[in-house]
């Protein structure tokens, strides 16, 4: 019997609009499939990160106390969607209009967050491409 906790899952539409709703704005549509298809969780993909349904939820409020531990100058927009925190030190948010906006993330000690990638699914390819390349 497969752990349950391995396993891909997704997010039903209340449980997206649940995301949604807890975002400054627009999470956009290449997030909002990665939710419906791995929302929940993604196997041992992102083990260590608060990025599935319901641990994802307040992460904008706890990203913005982060940087103020930091004494980091506020740098989040209205427009912003953050997505991920790990391990309460680092976390990436969404950052731009349209279907697939960029990806950006802040890591403590930092005093600016840096661009991660042009896209949310490049991104998403990545972290991808570097598990199944640590799996052999």
């Amino acid at each position: 019997m497969t752990d349950a906790r391995h396993r891909v899952a997704g997010l039903d539409a209340a449980e997206i609009a649940a995301v949604a709703g807890d975002q400054s704005a627009s999470i956009g549509e290449a997030y909002r499939e990665f939710l419906k298809i791995a929302g929940k969780s993604a196997g041992r993909l992102f083990v260590g990160s608060d990025i599935f349904f319901p641990q994802m939820l307040g992460l904008w409020g706890d990203s913005k106390d982060l940087l103020d531990e930091n004494d980091c100058p506020p740098f989040l927009q209205s427009t912003d969607r953050v997505f991920m925190m790990h391990q309460g030190y680092q976390f990436y948010f969404l950052r731009g209009i349209g279907d697939d906006p960029e990806v950006w993330s802040y890591c403590e000690g930092d005093s600016t967050p840096k661009q991660d990638s042009p896209k949310f699914t490049d991104w998403l390819r990545c972290w991808v491409d570097r598990y199944l390349a640590a799996l052999g």
